[in-house]
């Protein structure tokens, strides 16, 4: 496959960066650290004070991202939400080792940790839901995706 990703110029295409780092695509994991990182370090300074400790769980975060994105699945959910799962639970692994106070972390939850995330406009998927979905169908994306609506609440709207 040729490499169709570069960090600066290139719009996200979660498909073919996914394909890429399945098959162990070192510039396309580096598409992937450049385009998200700052977001994750961001969330990582809310639950850190640290930002050397901050810096180094997003750095721990990235290898595990690496070593285990065979464990990745499309189907289940967004890249982004695996890999800020990911570096919530370095976060809270590090909070429990280093027997800092859970307190800041004990209602914490995965929507809180994407609050922030990348709009689809940010991430290059904004002409193509304009372009090429109906209007109840963007409808549904906002609200599972941007607003955190389980199946059946974005059903029910």
């Amino acid at each position: 496959m040729a490499r169709t990703l570069t960090p600066s110029n290139r719009p996200y295409n979660e498909p073919a960066i996914v394909a890429l780092l399945k098959e162990g695509d070192q510039q396309a994991f580096e598409e992937l650290y450049h385009r998200f990182a700052p977001t994750l370090l961001r969330k990582l300074m809310h639950l850190i004070s640290d930002k050397q400790q901050a810096e180094d769980l997003l750095q721990d975060s990235f290898v595990s991202i690496w070593l285990n994105f065979h464990q990745f699945d499309p189907t289940k959910g967004r890249l982004f939400t695996w890999m800020a799962r990911i570096v919530l639970n370095k976060a809270l692994t590090h909070v429990k080792s280093a027997k800092l106070s859970p307190e800041s972390l004990e209602n914490l939850s995965l929507e809180e940790l994407g609050k922030g995330t990348p709009s689809y406009y940010w991430i290059g998927l904004d002409h193509w839901i304009r372009s090429t979905l109906a209007p109840h169908q963007r409808q549904l994306i906002q609200l599972m995706y941007y607003q955190g609506y389980t199946y059946q609440e974005a059903s029910d709207e």
